[in-house]
């Protein structure tokens, strides 16, 4: 998330705060979530897959990134990681 959202901090804020005080709004967010950010300034990659959920104050929604290329040992994978976190939030 942070590299998809470098320079687009405000209008991800506004989408949030729409969402949370229009339900009509947030319906067509959660239906489509590519095309209601491209209306407000935030695009993403034709080919790219987008998924959006509502969280609530009892769950965290976890993704497993995909593996680096050029793989490599356990040891290797987590000093990568630790180096770039920025490596699990796309």
């Amino acid at each position: 998330m942070e590299r998809a959202f470098k320079g687009k901090e405000k209008e991800w804020a506004k989408v949030i705060a729409q969402a949370w005080v229009d339900e009509e709004f947030k319906k067509k967010l959660l239906a489509d979530p590519k095309a209601v950010l491209k209306e407000e300034g935030i695009e993403f990659p034709e080919n790219l897959k987008l998924t959006l959920s509502e969280g609530n104050r009892d769950e965290l929604h976890l993704t497993l990134p995909p593996r680096p290329e050029g793989g490599g040992s356990v040891e290797d994978l987590q000093e990568r990681l630790q180096a770039d976190w920025s490596a699990c939030y796309g």
